[in-house]
């Protein structure tokens, strides 16, 4: 074959880079309402009889009763490449992640969770990137985490909401920012699919969720109003299925850096909702936290030159060139 027609004219591919650009942006922003939506589902779900174990189990049922047949009709392994890959996918987005994140909320109000947990996550990601890969940040990154920081800064010094133990919500809601950033570069590094790693992360985390039933209790389902249920496992499994899918396909078209700096939006989407849903009015505080962090995701994910990174089929695999 010639080389003629080999590679597509330059204005194509600039035309088609900033299609994949904005099909990519278009994921992160369902992200954002999905997650915005899940933090006050779950705060909701915590402040009911349910334990965090049981909105685990709601979560993993529905969501691994769509996925993991999905996975398997096409062909998609269980184990991710390997089973150590498997095992940071699943405790950086599954059972373990989402129970660090749960109990959290037990402590602290949806504006905290969003912003100290949600917002915190391309920090842990921009630190994984600089130590782990060669994805080199820009400056405008640099200066969009400092103004990240700052806000979750006015949150932990300044802007306390009196909920006994508020501290604890904190430490764990960073600590489950650091296991999403491990799962981000776990799917970036290894080109694993948006559906093959929802799939993965919800199968196994039904199996981790099934054994500590098995070996601590029982649900307290019989104690449960099936209407705080029933809201459960709807938001939950959007959360789980379309949530999940939504952020890789914002990773793989974005890279890891920008789809975590995007999905800090959650924050002020969270708040609103948490508004109308909770009645947890936010203090002028808790707005210009919100607004700093913000300002840090729209200045980290402003458009600019970085080092190029491979390009990746829907199914996760690198593409040849």
């Amino acid at each position: 074959m010639s080389g003629v027609g080999r590679y597509a004219p330059a204005g194509d591919t600039g035309r088609a880079d900033s299609r994949e650009t904005a099909i990519g942006i278009a994921w992160g922003l369902l992200v954002v309402l999905i997650w915005g939506v899940w933090v006050v589902s779950t705060r909701i779900g915590v402040k009911t009889t349910l334990r965090p174990i049981d909105i685990m189990l709601v979560r993993y049922l529905c969501a691994s009763a769509v996925l993991v047949p999905l996975c398997l009709r096409r062909g998609m392994p269980l184990v991710a490449a390997g089973w150590r890959t498997t095992a940071l996918l699943v405790v950086g987005a599954g059972a373990p992640f989402l129970f660090v994140s749960a109990t959290g909320m037990k402590y602290a109000p949806a504006s905290h969770i969003a912003s100290v947990m949600i917002g915190s996550m391309p920090f842990f990601v921009a630190i994984l990137t600089v130590l782990t890969t060669h994805e080199r940040l820009r400056v405008s990154q640099y200066l969009g985490f400092a103004l990240l920081l700052s806000g979750l800064s006015v949150f932990g010094l300044f802007d306390a909401s009196g909920m006994p133990g508020e501290w604890r919500g904190h430490v764990l809601f960073l600590l489950a920012a650091l296991m999403w950033a491990i799962y981000t570069l776990a799917m970036r590094r290894h080109g694993i699919g948006a559906l093959h790693g929802a799939g993965v992360v919800n199968g196994w985390s039904l199996v981790l969720v099934l054994i500590v039933y098995a070996a601590a209790g029982h649900p307290h389902f019989s104690a449960a109003q099936w209407r705080d249920v029933g809201y459960q496992a709807i938001a939950q499994s959007l959360s789980a299925v379309v949530g999940l899918y939504a952020y890789g396909e914002s990773v793989r078209r974005l890279g890891a850096a920008r789809a975590a700096v995007l999905s800090a939006l959650t924050p002020a989407m969270a708040t609103m909702l948490a508004f109308f849903a909770l009645g947890e009015r936010p203090s002028m505080l808790t707005i210009a936290a919100v607004v700093l962090v913000t300002a840090g995701v729209m200045c980290a994910s402003a458009k600019g030159t970085a080092q190029a990174r491979p390009r990746l089929s829907p199914l996760g695999k690198q593409a040849s060139h």
